[in-house]
């Protein structure tokens, strides 16, 4: 969903905290928080970055970003149109 936030595994292991753009079913894009609220409000920003969906989590307040146990957090999930037309 525009704009919550979220936990990237980078391509080094690191934890990304970062906002999400838009999702599909493969790939959820996302800016910083600053480049997002650029882009909110209509000032320039860089695009979105693509992140395959196994490695995007649901944001946790207190992770610690230096030794994350990935396999702990909960994976993000996107809800797309074609997703919601099954329910």
């Amino acid at each position: 969903m525009r704009g919550q936030k979220v936990v990237c595994k980078g391509f080094d292991g690191d934890a990304l905290e970062l906002v999400v753009w838009e999702d599909s079913s493969s790939l959820i894009y996302v800016h910083s928080e600053d480049q997002f609220e650029a882009r909110m409000n209509g000032r320039p920003h860089l695009e979105s970055v693509g992140f395959p969906v196994e490695d995007v989590f649901i944001w946790k307040e207190r992770l610690n970003k230096t030794e994350v146990d990935w396999s702990k957090l909960q994976r993000y999930c996107p809800v797309t149109a074609s997703s919601l037309q099954q329910i």
